[in-house]
C-alpha cells in the first residue's frame, strides 16, 4: 500500500480500535504494529509467531478484519506507560518509564540507550512476562536515573514540519507523580517557523502518568530559506507547592532562630544567595526573615514589607553605621498570606535579582551591590526583625556563597520539598558553595541541623 495513488486517501482503509477508542500514540515497525489507547491500555497487530503481541499465543492478528476493533484485545498497562522501537527496529517494547526496563517483544528488556537480558533470562514474551520482565530487570540493576522533572515519550525527540501546515507530534508526561499540580509551559524558539498547539500543559497527581500531545505547525514565512532548525522548549513549574515535610511556626512575638556568633562561612561580603520557603500569617512591622547581623552591624537580609507583602533585599556596606553604601532591590510582587512561597535572593558582582516562586521577579544593576559588604561576627537569624518578629511557617532556608543561576533556582523550586540541596541533581551543581541549610525537619527540641 502506497506506491500506487490509488491506494491512499479515502481509498486506505481506516485501523478500527474499538468502539470509541482513539489512540494516544502509535508504534510501527517492520512486524508489529501498537497503539496506546486512550484509556490507559494497549493494541497490539501483525506477526505473532514468537507471542511477540503479548497475548499469550502465536496466532497473527490483523490480516483479516474480524480480528481487530472490538475483537482485538486490549491489554491494560497498569503502570507502564511508554514506547519505544529497538535499536534493530524490528520490535516495540513498553517501560514503566522513559529510561526503565520493561515489557518487550523479545527475549530481552530495552531502555532508550540499549538493551540488557533479563536476569535469569526471564522471557518478556506472554501476558505474564509483564510483571516478570519488569521485575526481573529491576533485579538486574536497571533503574531510573534521571534527574529530569519530566520526560518526553515519543520514538524520537525531533520531528519534521512543513510550511504548508504539516504538523508533526511529540508526547509529554511526569516521570513521577508530583504531591500538587504541574504545570509544563511548552514554546517554540521560532514562531516565524513552526507554531505550538498548546502554550502550556497541567498534570495532576492523579492524571501525571497520562501522556499529553502536543502538535507543531509549520508557518509560512513567506521567504524561499530552505530546511531550517528550531527548537521546543519545555520547563515546569508547580502550582502553590504543598509540603509534606515539617516546617517552623513562628508566633510574631519572640519566636527566632539564631546560629552561634563568629561562624565565618556565613559572613558572606560577596557574591549570594539566600533562599526559603515561607508561609506568612500576618504583616506589620519590618520582619527579617533571613539575615546576618544586627541593627547598627547589618551584611545582607531578605525583609518582609510591613503593609504591602513585598520582599526587601538589603546589603550593606563594609563600615559600620553610617555605612558606606546601602544596597536594596524590592520586589515587584506582593506576598499573600496563607499560601506557601518560594522565595530567593541572588547577589552576583554589580547584580541583584529576587525570585518568587521559581521566577525572576526584580533585578537591579547597581555598583553598590559590587562593594564588600560589612563583615560582622554577629550571629545568622531567621524570623528576627530587631523590633518586630515574623509570623508565620519556614521551611528550608539555605545559603550559598554565589549567586544561583536561574536555571537552578527553578529546579530548586520544581523540587519542593523534595531535592536536598547538599547534592547537585539537574540543573542545580552548586552544592559545594552550600554554607548554611536548615531543613527544619527535628518535630521537637531547641535546636536545628546545620545539613550544609
Amino acid at each position: 500500500l502506497g506506491d500506487n495513488s490509488s491506494e491512499m486517501g479515502d481509498n486506505l482503509p481506516v485501523v478500527d480500535l474499538g468502539t470509541g477508542r482513539t489512540a494516544t500514540a502509535i508504534f510501527t515497525n517492520f512486524w508489529h504494529n501498537c497503539a496506546i489507547l486512550d484509556n490507559a491500555s494497549f493494541k497490539c497487530w501483525g506477526h505473532n509467531s514468537n507471542g511477540q503481541l503479548g497475548y499469550g499465543n502465536t496466532n497473527y492478528l490483523g490480516d483479516n478484519s474480524s480480528e481487530m476493533g472490538d475483537n482485538l484485545t486490549a491489554v491494560d498497562l497498569g503502570t507502564v506507560g511508554f514506547c519505544y522501537s529497538d535499536p534493530n527496529n524490528s520490535s516495540w517494547y513498553l517501560a514503566k518509564t522513559a529510561d526503565e526496563p520493561g515489557w518487550s517483544s523479545g527475549d530481552s528488556c530495552y531502555t532508550s540507550s540499549g538493551s540488557v537480558t533479563p536476569y535469569g533470562g526471564q522471557s518478556c514474551i506472554g501476558g505474564s512476562g509483564l510483571t516478570n520482565c519488569i521485575s526481573a530487570c529491576d533485579t538486574a540493576g536497571i533503574n531510573c536515573n534521571s534527574s529530569d522533572f519530566f520526560t518526553i515519550s515519543a520514538p524520537s525527540n525531533s520531528g519534521h514540519t512543513r510550511e504548508d501546515g504539516t504538523t508533526s507530534t511529540f508526547n509529554v508526561a511526569l516521570k513521577s507523580a508530583p504531591s500538587s499540580n504541574v504545570t509544563v509551559s511548552v514554546s517554540s524558539s521560532n514562531t516565524g517557523e513552526a507554531s505550538v498547539d498548546s502554550s502550556s500543559l497541567t498534570f495532576t497527581p492523579s492524571n501525571w502518568s497520562t501522556p499529553k500531545t502536543v502538535t507543531v505547525t509549520g508557518v509560512d514565512d513567506n521567504y524561499s530559506d530552505g530546511n531550517q532548525d528550531y527548537d521546543i522548549s519545555l520547563s515546569a513549574l508547580v502550582d502553590a507547592a504543598s509540603y509534606s515535610s515539617k516546617a517552623l511556626d513562628f508566633d510574631g512575638t519572640d519566636d527566632y532562630v539564631a546560629t552561634a556568633s563568629n561562624i565565618s562561612a556565613l559572613d558572606i561580603t560577596g557574591d549570594i544567595t539566600i533562599a526559603s520557603w515561607v508561609n506568612i500569617s500576618s504583616f506589620g512591622g519590618w520582619k527579617r526573615i533571613i539575615g546576618k547581623g544586627s541593627s547598627n552591624k547589618r551584611t545582607y537580609g531578605l525583609w518582609l514589607h510591613p503593609s504591602n507583602g513585598k520582599l526587601l533585599l538589603q546589603i550593606r556596606g563594609e563600615t559600620e553605621y553610617p555605612w558606606d553604601f546601602n544596597a536594596e532591590l524590592y520586589s515587584n510582587t506582593a506576598l499573600s498570606t496563607g499560601a506557601w512561597h518560594h522565595i530567593v535572593a541572588t547577589k552576583s558582582g554589580s547584580t541583584a535579582t529576587i525570585y518568587v516562586n521559581g521566577v525572576a521577579d526584580a533585578t537591579k544593576t547597581d555598583s553598590d551591590f559590587s562593594g564588600t559588604a560589612h563583615s560582622t561576627s554577629e550571629p545568622f537569624t531567621i524570623g528576627y526583625g530587631f523590633g518586630d518578629h515574623y509570623h508565620g511557617k519556614i521551611d528550608e532556608v539555605a545559603v550559598w556563597d554565589k549567586g544561583l543561576s536561574a536555571a537552578e533556582i527553578t529546579t530548586l523550586y520544581n523540587s519542593g520539598g523534595g531535592l536536598d540541596a547538599s547534592s547537585n541533581s539537574g540543573n542545580y551543581n552548586s552544592a559545594s558553595n552550600l554554607v548554611g541549610y536548615w531543613k527544619m525537619d527535628e518535630n521537637s527540641g531547641t535546636s536545628l541541623t546545620d545539613s550544609s
